[in-house]
């Protein structure tokens, strides 16, 4: 599926980043977890990682690093909560 995903990282006090992306990976518990546009929606639980931006042949256009917390997917959205983001 072609398309953006709008990527938005949240800390406690504020939203630390959004932006049109084509695909992201995020550090799942279970693995790394590419997010596509028309997944099913799905709150995740993210280890401490880094959320990588994809181009739509999956090459890393940016990485961002982050603590535990959670990723909710709905729509073309995919929304991190965490309380460590660096660039």
């Amino acid at each position: 599926m072609s398309g953006e995903i709008l990527l938005k990282i949240h800390n406690p006090s504020k939203k630390v980043l959004e932006k049109k992306v084509e695909k992201v990976s995020i550090p799942a518990y279970g693995g790394d977890l590419t997010v596509l546009t028309g997944r099913a929606p799905s709150e995740i639980l993210l280890n401490e990682g880094k959320v990588k931006i994809l181009n739509e042949n999956a090459e890393v256009l940016g990485e961002y690093n982050i603590g535990t917390g959670i990723a909710d997917i709905a729509g073309n959205t995919c929304t991190i909560y965490t309380a460590d983001f660096k660039k």
